[in-house]
């Protein structure tokens, strides 16, 4: 009987668990959405897991910093679009945070319609499923503009804390903005 009641005990002590991590994903996310939502990638990427955002300098800076000096006139207005808000002569030293910011805001007034559209966007946390790696792969549902888009969205635990991981791997977007600048 001390068995079973010990078992039951553990099944709910870890349903608690899960319960409780799951409200904490689902509060990070909503927080990240918030942010991200409303243009403010600066805060954004305070929800991104830090490695994934050191690989997508590591991947995205020296594309941006070769556009600059392009003989492109296009090119290059893009690339100073990318580096408005740092300073000349401190491109080399933009932090992993500073190079999301700039690309978000580079996509941003790229597409100002749909930015426009997701800041009256609504996220919900559908469910929750871990990985077996440890990350955790959350199904969401985006109400824009009165219609439903379905999406999936990856976080992981690091020191105690969720961070949201990038939505596609850096050498990915790298290479497709070294596609567009013509690299």
């Amino acid at each position: 009987m001390k068995k079973a009641i010990l078992a039951v005990l553990l099944f709910f002590g870890v349903i608690a668990t899960a319960s409780a991590n799951d409200a904490l994903i689902a509060e990070r996310l909503k927080e990240y959405w918030a942010a991200y939502s409303s243009t403010d990638f600066v805060k954004a990427a305070e929800f991104i897991l830090p490695a994934d955002l050191n690989d997508l300098k590591s991947e995205l800076l020296p594309v941006f910093l070769a556009a600059n000096e392009s003989q492109d006139v296009e090119v290059r207005q893009m690339a100073q679009y990318f580096f408005a808000d740092i300073p000349p002569g401190k491109y080399t030293s933009m932090t992993s945070s500073d190079v999301f910011s700039a690309m978000n805001t580079l996509m941003a007034g790229l597409s100002p319609d749909m930015f426009s559209l997701l800041q009256g966007a609504e996220l919900e946390v559908v469910s929750t499923s871990k990985n077996a790696d440890g990350s955790v792969a959350v199904n969401v549902a985006i109400k824009v503009a009165g219609d439903f888009a379905e999406d999936v969205m990856y976080l992981r635990q690091e020191n105690g804390e969720w961070f949201m991981r990038v939505n596609e791997k850096p050498s990915v977007t790298a290479n497709g903005f070294r596609q567009l600048f013509g690299q």
